[in-house]
């Protein structure tokens, strides 16, 4: 529904960036080590999923920048590895603008006069242009496409008390006793609350003065001792969830937080991106129900018996009343060209690359959140206000089916593969 690369595009430049909820990423290099890793994406893919904070920590090994999270070593320069991605990335995306936080990771305060010229030089020497480095918080219009430089180390560029942080991580266990047959588990509720009570201090922050920073990420050590291993995934595989759950529920939004997580799914960023755009009412497209005029009954995108992990099953309701999965988003993107978004589970429709049999090709939502191929639609007008649903890729006309219900409250949904016109291909698209 929106594009990831570029959702940016969609927000108003008058206002200061710190009033625009950002998704981020926690410790955004740290692929490798046990008890270190705390992504998957390298920089690359997290631009590319919308991410728009990143936290670089870095230690100064053979005269460069060289990524590390604490000793752990990621093999990852800063220049070519952080620096020349996010330059391509921006010369691609001309609207988006990327945070950057820069963190010394090397314990020898003597180095740090040299971190603080080092930094100053990859700025002066790279494409100075890309950068915004100044001590206060821009309108977007300043720094589209461009890389806002926060320097946590040293007093150059954005400094790190522009930021209202909370960053609890060493997460407790849920009982103080060592056991090697029993080990415990994470206090999840203690991190979680520590999360929420950030977002109710950001609501009283609408103005922006400063920018809210929540960090998601976490770790605990089963055995509560020093020398065991931190376990970040047990923290971030319970926390991203609850998140995508509470940005989804928001019902009024007026205020802003950057959210640096550890591995971040592609829900929970949308969902984050989605309230950003609402606030502004920035958000592209309008929402509708979709009704098959034949059968007089709603498309709605089904919680029940999915095709497969990445495949949600699309039915038409067979009792011909509203049900809370049937609100869709029409998405423009040229002429009668449209991407069409379920509302309620986040996934775009696409036709699908298998057939249900010889005459009928099926169709799904994604449930991945990404834009799959064969996503996008071409509405063409059938007669009066009714509308046909032709997929661009396949030139397959959408219908419900009267073919083999899927049962007495289900319809199936088809694409026509012969890509002829059917009866029962005409929808009323109701705006909400």
């Amino acid at each position: 529904m929106i594009d990831a690369r570029n959702w940016i595009t969609h927000l108003p430049n008058e206002e200061i960036i710190s009033k625009f909820s950002l998704p981020g990423t926690h410790n955004s290099g740290a692929r490798h080590g046990i008890g270190a890793k705390c992504q998957t994406w390298l920089i690359k893919k997290q631009l590319e999923k919308g991410i728009r904070f990143l936290d670089i920590r870095c230690k100064v090994r053979d005269n460069k920048f060289k990524l590390y999270h604490g000793s752990a070593s990621q093999g990852l320069e800063f220049e070519k590895d952080v620096l020349k991605i996010c330059y391509k990335f921006l010369n691609e995306n001309k609207n988006e603008f990327i945070i950057l936080s820069v963190r010394e990771e090397d314990d020898d305060r003597s180095i740090k006069a040299k971190y603080d010229q080092m930094l100053r030089d990859y700025v002066s020497n790279g494409d100075n242009s890309k950068w915004y480095t100044r001590d206060d918080i821009p309108k977007l219009s300043e720094v589209r496409g461009k890389i806002v430089l926060v320097n946590r180390s040293s007093s150059y560029a954005m400094s790190w008390y522009k930021f209202n942080i909370q960053d609890s991580s060493d997460i407790d266990c849920d009982s103080s006793s060592i056991s090697p047959i029993h080990p415990h588990k994470p206090i999840i509720d203690w991190k979680w609350k520590k999360i929420t009570d950030h977002f109710k201090t950001a609501q009283s922050n609408t103005t922006g003065k400063s920018f809210m920073l929540n960090f998601a990420s976490g770790y605990w050590r089963c055995w509560r001792h020093q020398f065991s291993i931190p376990d970040i995934e047990a923290i971030s595989d319970k926390i991203n969830p609850k998140l995508q759950k509470y940005f989804k529920e928001l019902n009024h939004f007026d205020w802003a937080c950057i959210v640096a997580m550890d591995f971040p799914t592609e829900k929970t960023i949308m969902e984050i991106i989605e309230q950003s755009l609402k606030r502004f009412d920035a958000f592209p497209g309008y929402l509708c129900r979709i009704k098959s005029v034949y059968h007089n009954e709603f498309l709605y995108a089904a919680d029940y018996k999915p095709f497969d992990k990445d495949r949600r099953q699309i039915f038409t309701w067979r009792p011909g009343t509203q049900v809370q999965q049937d609100i869709w988003r029409i998405i423009p993107i040229e002429n009668n060209e449209v991407y069409i978004f379920n509302e309620y589970q986040k996934e775009y429709l696409y036709a699908v690359n298998s057939y249900f049999d010889s005459s009928r090709r099926k169709v799904a939502c994604w449930r991945k959140g990404s834009i799959p191929d064969r996503a996008i639609w071409k509405l063409t007008e059938y007669s009066n206000d009714y509308v046909e649903i032709c997929n661009k890729e396949t030139g397959e006309y959408l219908y419900s089916a009267d073919y083999k219900p899927f049962d007495k409250d289900r319809r199936r949904v088809f694409t026509y593969r012969s890509k002829a016109r059917v009866s029962n291909g005409a929808f009323l698209i109701n705006k909400l």
